[in-house]
């Protein structure tokens, strides 16, 4: 779908995705042959593991890519 990965990262930090589906649905991205939901779902867990809280805080569980890799 040739979806840049800044429009991937944007709308998972302004929108919170967490799964290569999400993303898929708010961006198209990986809508066709799937071949860069590996790359998706690398940019899901580096945007949360960047979010997540503090050892010891346990308010906000970190949440990576729950989506299958297809």
């Amino acid at each position: 779908m040739k979806v840049p990965q800044a429009t991937v990262r944007e709308a998972i930090a302004s929108k919170a995705l967490r799964t290569v589906d999400e993303v898929t649905e708010q961006t198209e991205a990986g809508g066709a042959c799937t071949c860069c939901h590996r790359g998706i779902a690398k940019m899901l867990s580096e945007h949360w593991t960047a979010m997540a809280p503090a050892q010891g805080d346990e308010r906000i569980p970190a949440l990576l890519c729950a989506a299958p890799i297809k």
